[in-house]
């Protein structure tokens, strides 16, 4: 589970009209008040929180707020939600999705013996069952 799910619990999602800012109200699991986070797309078109605040009383109070910095946020450029460390073209979404094969390509290399490179204390990289190279 990732870290922030057991940090906060999202309470509602929000949109502009044309979806060019997401928000998201959260509840703190740890101090049970309220927070939320705005994302906008990066140059690789995904989206990634441009403004937050946290530590809000109500549900209400965050989703006044998140309302309020939404309307902000709208009026900038798109480059404006660009953060500087974006690399590459932008992601395909619709791109397909690389071959079983493909995907477990360098664990097989490793259950080859292909690499000789080990980490200490954890265990040999395999192939995954559906790998059409696993029963090789």
């Amino acid at each position: 589970m990732p870290i922030i799910l057991q940090l906060v619990q999202e309470a509602a999602w929000f949109a502009t009209s044309d979806e060019r800012l997401l928000g998201v109200v959260v509840w703190d699991r740890t101090d049970h008040d309220f927070g939320w986070v705005v994302l906008g797309r990066d140059r690789r078109l995904r989206y990634r929180a441009v403004a937050q605040d946290a530590s809000l009383p109500t549900f209400e109070d965050a989703r006044e707020a998140l309302a309020g910095a939404l309307d902000r946020l709208y009026d900038q450029q798109d480059d404006e939600y660009h953060q500087g460390d974006e690399e590459g073209p932008p992601v395909d979404f619709f791109a397909p999705i690389p071959s079983v094969a493909r995907r477990c390509a360098t664990a097989c290399r490793f259950a080859a013996g292909v690499t000789t490179f080990l980490t200490a204390g954890l265990s040999t990289p395999r192939c995954r069952a559906s790998c059409p190279r696993a029963a090789a």
